[in-house]
């Protein structure tokens, strides 16, 4: 790569910028760390807040997903019977109510994805943001306490020790 020729992470920084301080968002570490959004870069796009912005709820929607097999395990997998065991009745409910705040969220992206507007993707984005600081340290806290109640709890068809044991 020659002096005047910039990697496509520098690229996609520089482009973000004029849409950071367009619609104050937040700064491009931030979402990155947050979102990962350097998975855009090298990526030709008329619309790179449109990008952003489905990364963003990708990333929500994996948590909510994540929740959803705790909340309702249908066909759950040993891990999840297993979460279950190690969760209380208040940490279902806060992750009930992190459940329930994520999908508005999300039906909220489902309507952007009908008509492209600039504005509205960059709302989506900072509302996103905001709820993701709201509700990260609730599911940080709840894992914690997974990871604490893991080894006393871990149980495979009731049993302490699995299959080949």
């Amino acid at each position: 790569m020659g002096d005047d020729e910039k990697s496509p992470l520098e690229q996609l920084k520089q482009d973000y910028l004029p849409l950071q301080e367009k619609y104050c968002l937040p700064c491009f570490d931030e979402l990155n760390q947050d979102f990962q959004i350097e998975k855009i870069a090298g990526i030709e796009t008329d619309y790179l807040i449109r990008e952003i912005a489905k990364l963003v709820s990708e990333r929500l929607s994996d948590f909510m997903r994540f929740i959803e097999g705790i909340l309702n395990p249908v066909n759950g997998s040993i891990l999840v019977f297993s979460i279950l065991r190690a969760l209380g009745q208040e940490e279902k409910k806060v992750l009930a109510e992190v459940y329930k705040t994520i999908a508005k969220t999300e039906l909220k992206m489902i309507r952007l994805g009908l008509d492209f507007d600039e504005n509205k993707e960059a709302e989506f984005i900072k509302e996103a943001v905001s709820l993701w600081k709201e509700v990260k340290p609730k599911i940080s806290k709840i894992l914690d306490s997974i990871d604490s109640n893991w080894e006393k709890d871990f149980r495979i068809n009731g049993r302490d020790k699995c299959y080949f044991n």
